[in-house]
């Protein structure tokens, strides 16, 4: 799957096939003040998004996070990026990517 850990480089997959993974179009950052936050939070937050063919955002997975409900605002701002497709041979494909955003940023 394009985007996944095992699937593909930025230059399409080492195989016969061509493969890209989704690129981002549109990707505000997340509403977080730093100044309502503890000082000593450090640490990653980490999430899984599903992008569909047509480069929307259907599921979020927290794979990581630090607390202080950064994990359910950080998803919330990602379900709203729109995405340029995956794509297989030049065919749109739904496909997986890690997102991590990293504390203090």
């Amino acid at each position: 799957m394009p985007g996944y850990v095992l699937g593909s480089l930025t230059e399409g997959f080492v195989s016969e096939h061509d493969v890209r993974i989704a690129l981002p179009v549109f990707s505000p950052d997340p509403p977080v003040s730093r100044a309502g936050l503890p000082e000593w939070i450090r640490g990653d937050v980490i999430i899984e998004v599903t992008i569909d063919e047509h480069g929307t955002v259907t599921q979020t997975r927290v794979l990581q996070t630090v607390g202080f409900g950064l994990e359910s605002t950080i998803a919330e701002t990602l379900r709203s990026w729109r995405w340029l497709p995956a794509k297989v041979d030049g065919i749109s494909v739904a496909s997986r990517q890690d997102m991590q955003f990293h504390f203090p940023s």
